[in-house]
C-alpha cells in the first residue's frame, strides 16, 4: 500500500509538519507538571523513528563520549523531542537521581515506547568537555543516548553542518566544536601497511597432484596445451561482440 506504516514522508511533509507544530499554542503541549493526571500520564514526548530503528539519518549526529563515566554511544537528533538513555546504562547509574514518573512515548510513523522515569542532571562528556542533561529512561536499542531538542535549543543559537558531523555550541564564555562520527571529510585518514614478497622473484614449488589426477593429466596432455590456432568451423557459428 502507498501509505503503508513504513512509509517515509519526503523532507517537503516533514518541513510542512514542523511549521505546523510550532504554530501551535504552548497549552496543546503542556509540561510534566502542568499534565499530569495519575501514575501514567501521557506526556507530550516524540522519538524520531530512525532513533528507535538504530539508524542515523542526514539530520542527525553519532558522538562518542561517556555518561557519568560509563563509555557510550549518543545520537544527536533534531527529530526527537527529548533526551532518552537507554534503560540498560541507567540501570548502572545507581548514583544519579532516579524521578519515578511513567510515560509513553510516540513513535515518529507509529506506536508508543513506555518510559518508566528519568534521570535528573546526569553528567556526560564528549573529548575534554564535560556537559550535564536530563533525560528520560527508554528501551533503546542500538544507542546508550538520544540527544533530542530540549538539549539542542538550550544552546541556541549554536552551528550545525549535518554532512560534515559537527555541531559549534556556546561552552563557558567561548565556543567549541563537537565532532560526530561517520563524516563525509574526515580531518585524519589511518593508514596500515604491510611488507609483502616480491612473486615474480620468489620461488614458488607446486604441490604435486596426487597420482591419479596427475594420470588423467598425462592421458589428455593435448586438450592443457596452449591453443595456437582458432577452434574448428561448427554447424552452427555465431560471432561474438
Amino acid at each position: 500500500m502507498k501509505w503503508s506504516k513504513d512509509h517515509t514522508c519526503s523532507q517537503e511533509v516533514l518541513n510542512a509538519v514542523e511549521i505546523l507544530w510550532d504554530s501551535l499554542p504552548d497549552e496543546d503541549c503542556a509540561s510534566p507538571s502542568e499534565s499530569a493526571s495519575g501514575p501514567d500520564e501521557q506526556l507530550c514526548l516524540a522519538l524520531c523513528k530512525a532513533a528507535s530503528g538504530g539508524c542515523h539519518k542526514s539530520r542527525t549526529i553519532r558522538l562518542q563520549g561517556s555518561i557519568a563515566g560509563l563509555p557510550a554511544i549518543m545520537l544527536i537528533d533534531s527529530c526527537s523531542s527529548s533526551s532518552f538513555i537507554s534503560s540498560k546504562l541507567a540501570a548502572q547509574l545507581p548514583q544519579v537521581q532516579h524521578v519515578f514518573q511513567s510515560a509513553q512515548v510516540q513513535i515518529a510513523g507509529g506506536g508508543f515506547l513506555h518510559s518508566p522515569g528519568s534521570l535528573q542532571s546526569v553528567p556526560w562528556s564528549v573529548e575534554h568537555y564535560n556537559l550535564c542533561s536530563n533525560f528520560r529512561v527508554l528501551d533503546l536499542s542500538a544507542f546508550d543516548a538520544i540527544v533530542g531538542m530540549d538539549w539542542l535549543q538550550a544552546f541556541i543559537p549554536m552551528q550545525i553542518h549535518w554532512e560534515h558531523k559537527w555541531l559549534a555550541i556556546p561552552y563557558n564564555g567561548s565556543w567549541i566544536v563537537l565532532q560526530g562520527l561517520d563524516a563525509v571529510s574526515p580531518d585524519s585518514v589511518y593508514l596500515q601497511l604491510f611488507s609483502a614478497e616480491d612473486l615474480e622473484s620468489a620461488s614458488v614449488s607446486p604441490e604435486p597432484l596426487p597420482p591419479q589426477i596427475q594420470h588423467l593429466v598425462d592421458s589428455f596432455a593435448i586438450l592443457f596445451e596452449p591453443p595456437t590456432t582458432l577452434p574448428p568451423s561448427r554447424s552452427c557459428n555465431h560471432s561474438i561482440p
